[in-house]
């Protein structure tokens, strides 16, 4: 009863942490509901029959709503206390994924309150978060930030990319990199974005699926008003065709019979649409805004 109380108090505090303005006075009842929401829990499972399943999924349940109201509430100035901070690093690491999962769709909250503690917790996930759940929402988060920040963001995706496998689970991870990179590489020349891009292109049989979303992610910016932008997206999906064209050209030469030949010509896997807006039946991000903040 009393993970279903919490649960509910901190449903009611997520909702009240939307509004524009919280005054000390609801900030001063609102934290001491969703820190307790949100605190760890020391007492026993509960034994017997069916009922441990139940509640520790009232438990995981509670806290990972008192996780999302908490870093909701980050956003008001009057909030953002230094039992806060402390509360949302630990959620940020805690051993529930459901808790981690919900600070890292809304860690962006941090963005106009405190950075320095936003880029703590990116460089905390960068470095030890395993979920691909988790890591997918904290890539997304990176591609909204603006493209001043290109320096913090595209370091973080390069360790992301490079430890994430291209597997099932790995490649919308991977594909929120490449779409970061993409838009970086077009709105401000950023070098480290257009070198990993050029790492692809430069082997496209390894890198065929990683090439496929790239290829998606410069059909948001070939149709830009700005002449710079076009011209860079065309001069990129160019330098992509020539070389996946080259290599099957070589990989033909190389095969000798049509059958062979037929084999390197199988239909591409179907195009993911996690966690990207989809145009028709093909995934992307939407495209970058070079002074929108998130």
């Amino acid at each position: 009863m009393l993970d279903e109380a919490l649960a509910q108090l901190a449903w009611c505090a997520l909702a009240i942490a939307r509004t524009d303005v919280i005054t000390d006075e609801q900030a001063a009842i609102l934290l001491p509901i969703v820190m307790a929401a949100g605190a760890s829990d020391d007492r026993p499972p509960l034994t017997g029959g069916d009922s441990d399943q139940p509640a520790s999924g009232q438990r995981n349940g509670r806290r990972s709503t008192g996780a999302r109201a908490i870093t909701a509430l980050a956003r008001h100035p009057s909030c953002l206390t230094t039992d806060t901070r402390e509360a949302i690093r630990c959620l940020s690491a805690d051993p529930s994924r459901a808790a981690r999962d919900e600070v890292a769709a809304n860690f962006l909250a941090l963005f106009k309150t405190d950075q320095d503690f936003m880029w703590e917790l990116i460089h905390q996930w960068e470095a030890r978060e395993q979920d691909p759940t988790v890591l997918g929402h904290i890539v997304y988060a990176l591609h909204r930030l603006p493209t001043s920040m290109a320096h913090k963001t595209v370091p973080v995706t390069i360790t992301i990319f490079n430890r994430t496998t291209d597997d099932e689970e790995g490649r919308r991870i991977r594909e929120g990199c490449i779409h970061t990179w993409v838009g970086l590489a077009l709105l401000a020349n950023d070098v480290a974005s257009r070198a990993m891009l050029n790492q692809l292109i430069a082997s496209p049989a390894a890198h065929a699926h990683d090439l496929q979303q790239a290829i998606v992610a410069l059909e948001g910016y070939l149709p830009s008003k700005k002449p710079g932008v076009t011209t860079g997206a065309f001069g990129l999906l160019l330098q992509i065709i020539t070389s996946v064209v080259g290599a099957r050209r070589t990989q033909t030469t190389l095969a000798g019979t049509p059958r062979t030949v037929a084999c390197t010509r199988r239909r591409a896997p179907p195009w993911r649409r996690w966690p990207f807006r989809s145009a028709g039946s093909r995934v992307r991000c939407r495209p970058r805004s070079s002074t929108c903040p998130p």
